[in-house]
C-alpha cells in the first residue's frame, strides 16, 4: 500500500523508513552528532517528511523553516535554534548558504519535477554541497537508532517581534497513550484513512499532521502548493 505520494512520487512505510534510517546515518558520517538541531528549508514533498524521520532517528531536532522567509529571517532561526546542519532544496540553496554558520553542513535536495513546476523553479543541483540522494545511497542506518530526541522545533511568526522557536519535545512512555488519543481524536485519524496536505509543513498543524499520518500507517498525499482547483 502507498504510504505517501507527492506528486509521481510514492513510497511504502518500507521504502520511506528505510531511507529515513540512512539519512540518519549519512548525517552521522557528515559530523552531526546526536543532540544536534538541522534546518529543513524545502517545498512540500516526500522528502520533507523522510527527512524529518531521519533526523529524529540521528537522535537530532528537525527545524522546520518557512520557504518563503529572507535571508535575514532564515539566518535568525539557524543561530537561534544553533542549527549544525541544513537539507535545503537547490533553489533555497543560496540563502541557506548566506544563512548557515562557518562550518555547517549543507545537504542539498534536487526538488522533484511537480514542487518545480509548482513554483517555477530551476531544479538544476548547484553542485556545492552534498547531494540527498548521493549521501542516502552510500550510507546504512546507525547500528543504534536514537529513539528520544525532540520532535522538533517550530517557530512562530514572529508577528510581535523576531520568531520564536517551540521545542516540541519526545512524549514520556507513560503518556504515550493518552497523547495518541488525544491526537487521533483531535485529528479525526481513523485506521486506514487517507489524508491530503495542502498547507506548507514548515507550519504546525501540517507538520504534525503528516507525521503523525506516517506513524498511524495512513496514507499521506501532499501538495506541493495550494491550488484549490
Amino acid at each position: 500500500m502507498t504510504l505517501v505520494r507527492s506528486g509521481a512520487l510514492e513510497r511504502s512505510h518500507e521504502e520511506l523508513t528505510a531511507r529515513a534510517a540512512r539519512l540518519a546515518g549519512g548525517l552521522a558520517e557528515l559530523g552531526v552528532e546526536p543532540g544536534a538541531r538541522v534546518a529543513l528549508l524545502m517545498h512540500n514533498e516526500a522528502r520533507f517528511v523522510e527527512a524529518s524521520i531521519g533526523i529524529g532517528l540521528a537522535g537530532c531536532a528537525p527545524v522546520p523553516i518557512n520557504s518563503h522567509w529572507t535571508g535575514r529571517e532564515v539566518a535568525h532561526v539557524i543561530a537561534d535554534a544553533g542549527c549544525a546542519a541544513v537539507i535545503v532544496h537547490s533553489d533555497l540553496a543560496a540563502v541557506a548558504e548566506a544563512a548557515a554558520p562557518e562550518g555547517a553542513v549543507i545537504v542539498e535536495v534536487e526538488p522533484e519535477p511537480e514542487v518545480a513546476a509548482a513554483f517555477g523553479l530551476d531544479a538544476a543541483p548547484t553542485g556545492r554541497h552534498v547531494r540527498y540522494e548521493d549521501l542516502l545511497a552510500c550510507s546504512a542506518p546507525p547500528a543504534q537508532p536514537v529513539t528520544t530526541a525532540p520532535m522538533s522545533i517550530i517557530y512562530t511568526s514572529g508577528t510581535t517581534g523576531t520568531p520564536k522557536g517551540v521545542l516540541r519535545e519526545p512524549t514520556p512512555p507513560e503518556q504515550a497513550p493518552a497523547l495518541a488519543q488525544l491526537v487521533l481524536q483531535g485529528l479525526a485519524f481513523a485506521p486506514g484513512m487517507r489524508t491530503l496536505i495542502p498547507a506548507p509543513l514548515y507550519h504546525t498543524a501540517p507538520n504534525v499532521h503528516a507525521l503523525f499520518a506516517v506513524r498511524m500507517g495512513c496514507e499521506l498525499t501532499l501538495m506541493a502548493r495550494f491550488d484549490p482547483e
